[in-house]
């Protein structure tokens, strides 16, 4: 009968914007975005924390995705390997976002 039964998880999720409450993959994640952005103060980079994996937001001005992505992705595919190499020692799942739509 356990077939029958829908087994339901509970999904824990907590979400952290404030520089002070981001991990050490999403501070990284900061200080490189803004190493390439233009307009530092309209970087928002934000945590949500589930159960096994942290997706790491990147927000920035519209004028400053093309920089963050880079051409073909190659900026966006080099910082999703660096978090890779981070998430060995903090034994997580991260995934980068890049927010395209949000602000504009």
């Amino acid at each position: 009968m356990l077939g029958a039964q829908k087994l339901q998880k509970e999904v824990v999720m907590t979400r952290q914007t404030e520089p002070s409450e981001l991990s050490q993959v999403g501070e990284m994640v900061r200080g490189i975005v803004l190493a390439i952005v233009d307009l530092e103060d309209r970087v928002v980079v934000t945590e949500v924390t589930g159960t096994q994996s942290v997706v790491i937001e990147v927000d920035v001005d519209r004028s400053d995705r093309g920089k963050v992505i880079g051409k073909k992705g190659a900026h966006a595919q080099a910082i999703r390997k660096i978090i890779d190499a981070a998430a060995g020692k903090a034994k997580r799942r991260y995934i980068l976002e890049i927010i395209e739509d949000r602000r504009d």
